[in-house]
């Protein structure tokens, strides 16, 4: 019998890395939307563009996201006029290589304004430093750690995400592709504890609990699904990269 695994994410690109990792081992994955992003705080991030970072003390930017990334190049497309102003000597960390992709791409979306966006040699971070669930576990300690280092950090919240108002029905089309039957379905992989949050009571409203099994990308969405929300957690690989998931979940259902 074809074991499902349902990611709970929007896919990175085609082919989808984790899709391809799990067709691979024979696993027929669904991917479904979960959260919706909307801009925010575009007017205050382009007034900081526009000043540029030595009027403002600023040396590095952290982009913790592609979303951050869409907000850093909205708000230069939003000029009414361009800028003195050159962010090209500036580090901009990034949280991910998709981010980093992105940050990387930043001169292209907006080619007659390069000076303010990050040089190729100044986006930094990437796959090294984690992901978005690595970032919010030291979310909490992040202000100190920068101070007991001299650095002071100044946030700026420029997205938002909420529970996507589209995902019942999203995942009634993706389970059109694989009925629950009342048997055994197969996985669930939660991404993030705001995920968690959002999709579980939903999620139970389709399937039984014990028709699935249960694998996180992270410690941080484990604890929170487990300590939280109650919820049994089978598999959390040691990496969270898409092979290393696939791994996991691979070597359970080869003893379970």
């Amino acid at each position: 019998m074809v074991s499902h695994v349902l990611l709970l994410r929007v896919k990175d690109d085609e082919p989808d890395r984790y899709e391809v990792a799990f067709e691979a081992k024979g696993y027929l994955p669904l991917s479904v939307p979960v959260l919706e992003t909307v801009l925010v705080h575009i007017d205050e991030l382009r007034e900081k563009i526009v000043r540029g970072p030595d009027a403002q003390g600023l040396s590095g930017v952290i982009l913790t996201s592609k979303r951050a990334v869409e907000a850093w190049c909205e708000a230069i497309r939003s000029l009414a006029e361009t800028s003195q102003a050159d962010w090209r000597t500036v580090p901009f960390y990034v949280v991910g290589g998709a981010t980093a992709t992105a940050a990387s791409q930043i001169r292209a979306a907006v080619p007659s304004m390069v000076h303010l966006a990050p040089a190729e040699n100044q986006v930094r971070g990437g796959a090294d430093a984690g992901t978005a669930e690595r970032l919010a576990e030291i979310g909490r300690h992040f202000p100190g750690m920068l101070a007991a280092g001299g650095v002071a950090l100044e946030t700026l919240e420029v997205y938002r995400t909420t529970g996507s108002s589209r995902f019942r029905d999203d995942l009634g089309a993706a389970l059109e592709k694989a009925p629950v039957d009342g048997r055994e379905w197969g996985w669930v992989v939660y991404f993030a504890p705001s995920v968690a949050a959002f999709v579980t009571p939903i999620l139970e409203e389709v399937f039984r609990l014990d028709a699935f099994k249960v694998a996180v990308i992270g410690p941080t969405t484990a604890s929170f699904l487990r300590d939280t929300l109650n919820v049994r957690v089978d598999v959390v690989p040691p990496k969270p990269t898409p092979d290393a998931l696939c791994s996991a979940v691979v070597a359970f259902d080869e003893i379970a």
